[in-house]
């Protein structure tokens, strides 16, 4: 039943991806993509994803078909169509509102304006060989799985307080983090960043105390011991698992 689902969905959503992951859907959105780009995916049987690009991030949002409704949020929609019809009229997508004392923030607001279809026009044609050789001989087929190279994207992004470096004060900054590398802005609608933090660098991330503040968690670089504070302990329980995620995927 799954299957054929799946493909009737490939055949009337032009964005529908199949079983593509969650990896290859971030690569596809913030390196082939602009900001309000979505494209839809299958996650598991009877569970799919709607991938959406925001500005310096990617969300994954979950649609459950439960063999008659198709569920999106509080969205319910009985076919193809119905959901297909949906989309077509831009819906925007709210994340969690947070606060800190007299700072409120709406959460990203995701408009869903360009379906990533699919297929895209390629040109035809191979490149041709003209010299072939091999660096080693010996080589066996293990020593492929000692090169392998992916780097995860895994993005996020939010308001977080850091404790300044040599003046010791505290200030809100919008925080972007994309494979390696944490950025941080002077608000979420700056381009250009104050810093970028190099995650190869860092050794460890885990809880923390502040006086006077709340949702604080330590990331230990080399250099320099990052101190941050988030708005509301979901919030920093979720900077938490992606960074010490990707610093274990960084250990040797």
């Amino acid at each position: 039943m799954d299957d054929n689902l799946s493909e009737l969905m490939r055949r009337k959503i032009a964005w529908y991806h199949g079983k593509l992951t969650r990896h290859a859907a971030e690569v596809l959105l913030m390196n082939n993509a602009e900001e309000g780009s979505y494209l839809l995916r299958q996650v598991n049987e009877g569970e799919y994803c709607v991938s959406a690009r925001g500005r310096s991030d990617v969300k994954h949002f979950k649609v459950i078909y439960d063999g008659s409704i198709f569920h999106f949020g509080i969205q319910e929609f009985d076919s193809i169509s119905s959901l297909v019809l949906y989309f077509a009229n831009q819906p925007m997508v709210g994340t969690r509102r947070t606060t800190m004392g007299n700072n409120s923030d709406l959460g990203c607001l995701y408009i869903m304006k360009h379906p990533y279809p699919h297929l895209v026009p390629e040109p035809e044609g191979f490149d041709e060989i003209r010299m072939q050789s091999t660096v080693s001989a010996n080589a066996e087929m293990s020593s492929l799985q000692t090169r392998i190279r992916a780097n995860p994207l895994a993005t996020k992004s939010g308001y977080l307080t850091k404790q300044g470096g040599k003046v010791k004060s505290w200030k809100r900054r919008w925080f972007a983090c994309e494979g390696n590398l944490l950025s941080y802005f002077e608000d979420k609608n700056c381009e250009k960043p104050i810093f970028t933090i190099d995650l190869l660098e860092a050794r460890a991330c885990h809880k923390s105390s502040e006086p006077g503040l709340q949702n604080c968690f330590i990331l230990e670089c080399r250099e320099r011991t990052w101190h941050f504070s988030a708005d509301s302990d979901e919030d920093a329980a979720e900077w938490l698992r992606l960074l010490n995620w990707k610093l274990k995927k960084n250990k040797p």
